[in-house]
């Protein structure tokens, strides 16, 4: 089975992305889990995932591209999420 983890850096914040094959899609899907390096020296729970996405591979140039946007994807979605949670917080002051 393919499978390839690979470590992305943004703002500070260290992420592994590890795309597999998506099962009975003949190779034209991939499943990308996104994990952030939350305690990068311990051996154990190291990681803290975050989401999982999946993808057509035909959409993008290559996998990596394609699980590049799956982080950002989720990334965005992490923003959007603390700007709702920051308006709820205004309104009950």
């Amino acid at each position: 089975m393919a499978k390839k983890t690979e470590i992305y850096t943004f703002e500070g914040r260290t992420f592994e992305v590890t795309t597999v094959l998506e099962a009975g899609f003949h190779g034209e899907m991939a499943h990308s889990f996104i994990y952030e390096v939350v305690r990068p020296n311990w051996k154990f729970f190291r990681t803290r995932m975050m989401d999982d996405k999946t993808f057509w591979v035909s959409d993008y140039e290559t996998i990596q591209e394609g699980a590049k946007t799956m982080l950002a994807l989720v990334l965005s979605r992490e923003e959007e999420l603390a700007t709702v949670r920051q308006k709820w917080a205004d309104f009950e002051k």
